[in-house]
């Protein structure tokens, strides 16, 4: 029985492998459920999970985990691009732009005190990589700092101990990454001396009088609900598709009834609201835009796959800049982040197809990184309990702290105090800063539900871009200043 177990879960293998993965992700699932202070770890119980399982023996052939880690995460980046594509563009506008520029100071902020802590406290490359991106719970810019790393450290086993002890600086710091955020809420929330409901009574009154109202059917008048489910008129003007005889009153996208201004373009899934006197003219127009839900079922495999090919060959395209040891590169999770909120906008490239239903997308992005941090939990385990209790781990995670909690802080401060954006709104962006969605879920459930969500989804997409970037850039510049 022991030779049988030690050949399933210890000697390396195709079958081992599989069960080892398995495991792990079932193990991190249910320890992600477990909430301390109604706060549970969700997705990062994964990471916990491979550190617990790594710390007693199980492992993965070196190659097979590299394949897994990073394909793990160019499918999780792929799915994040292709859902926030498109709004990408409108999440820039208005308020909006105030969030987005508060996630480019938090971010840049929490840069640069890790720089600060690399040189003041003499860290490694790896620890300084590992304590930035575990502050920030950020899984790409932990794959894009790995990536950076693997290109810069020269012989295959320091790429294999920095790549270890990025792990667990990431480990380390990932706990409070999360507490972090929802401390400066609270903190913010004391300090204003903030009615959270008063807030929510505001900006919903104003949402109100936003939701647009149909007008009643006249008589001898059809309305007709029709789904775009048709490829080929996805990004076009209805207008220069409508029935000269049909008259569109609004249109329903992500679940919100919009008044047609005669100017949209379509997307797959809108839902097109009409009226004609003659049943003929809805019948045409539900012709042109497909009307078939059923054919957005199916995902576009052919797509999905050209997509990737696309995203990790720009994002292997280095570019050279003078002082830097190598060329920068999008690497992998950005090359293939940036062609899929592209692709994700578009909906339609090269006479193919891009668009995903939820939960497909949900799907293709929970079995990515699912891979990926319990890949990143393995390798981290070996040696991770003696790093934390006779190592400088308690120091990592002092370090993290401070990377965590001053931009936050400071950008909470001038988010309320110079610009008065409502508190939920703040609770949203502070979650999106750091693609938190256990602080997000925190926010929802005590400080009001839709207006966090929506700053969350505003300030997620440049900031998963620039936690990226800047994930790498870090390696990169320190290591051409080593």
């Amino acid at each position: 029985m022991e030779a049988l177990l030690t050949k399933l879960f210890i000697t390396h293998g195709a079958v081992q492998a599989t069960l080892v993965l398995a495991l792990t992700i079932c193990f991190g699932i249910l320890l992600g459920r477990i909430k301390i202070m109604s706060v549970s770890f969700g997705i990062g119980g994964i990471l916990f999970s491979g550190i617990i399982l790594g710390h007693f023996g199980m492992s993965l052939d070196p190659r097979v985990l590299v394949f897994a880690r990073e394909f793990g995460l160019i499918l999780f980046v792929y799915a994040i691009g292709i859902s926030v594509g498109p709004t990408f563009l409108e999440s820039l506008r208005d308020q909006g732009l105030k969030l987005n520029l508060m996630s480019m100071y938090i971010v840049f902020t929490g840069a640069a005190i890790a720089l600060c802590c690399y040189f003041i406290f003499s860290l490694t490359i790896p620890q300084t990589a590992g304590i930035f991106c575990g502050s920030v719970t950020n899984t790409p810019a932990l794959g894009s700092a790995n990536e950076a790393w693997s290109l810069v450290a020269g012989s295959q086993d320091s790429v294999s101990q920095g790549l270890q002890t990025i792990g667990q600086a990431y480990a380390v710091c990932y706990p409070f990454g999360i507490f972090g955020i929802i401390l400066t809420m609270m903190i913010l929330k004391g300090m204003f001396h903030i009615d959270v409901q008063a807030e929510l009574a505001r900006e919903e009154a104003k949402h109100h009088e936003a939701i647009f109202t149909r007008p009643e059917l006249t008589a001898g008048t059809q309305r007709m609900e029709i789904i775009v489910s048709n490829s080929r008129v996805s990004g076009k003007a209805l207008a220069d598709i409508l029935p000269s005889s049909a008259t569109v009153i609004s249109i329903i996208r992500n679940g919100e009834e919009i008044k047609y201004n005669g100017q949209w373009k379509l997307r797959l899934e809108d839902l097109v609201v009409a009226e004609s006197a003659d049943q003929k003219n809805l019948d045409e127009l539900a012709k042109k835009l497909g009307n078939n839900r059923g054919s957005l079922a199916h995902p576009q495999m052919l797509s999905i796959f050209a997509g990737i090919f696309v995203g990790v060959f720009l994002g292997s395209i280095p570019v050279f800049v003078p002082g830097l040891p190598t060329g920068i590169k999008l690497g992998v999770a950005g090359g293939t982040l940036l062609v899929a909120i592209f692709l994700g906008r578009a909906q339609r490239f090269c006479g193919m197809s891009f668009y995903m239903t939820n939960s497909s997308n949900q799907i293709m992005r929970e079995i990515g990184i699912l891979l990926f941090l319990a890949c990143v939990g393995l390798h981290a385990g070996t040696g991770f309990v003696e790093t934390v209790v006779n190592g400088p781990g308690l120091a990592w995670m002092g370090m993290g702290a401070f990377v965590t909690f001053v931009p936050l802080c400071s950008a909470a401060l001038i988010c309320r105090a110079c610009w008065n954006i409502n508190f939920p709104a703040i609770c949203g962006m502070l979650s999106g800063c750091s693609t938190q969605p256990a602080a997000l879920a925190f926010a929802m459930q005590y400080y009001g539900g839709r207006i966090p969500a929506q700053a969350y989804s505003t300030v997620y997409p440049l900031t998963m871009i620039l936690r990226i970037l800047v994930g790498q850039l870090l390696v990169l510049i320190l290591a051409g200043m080593a």
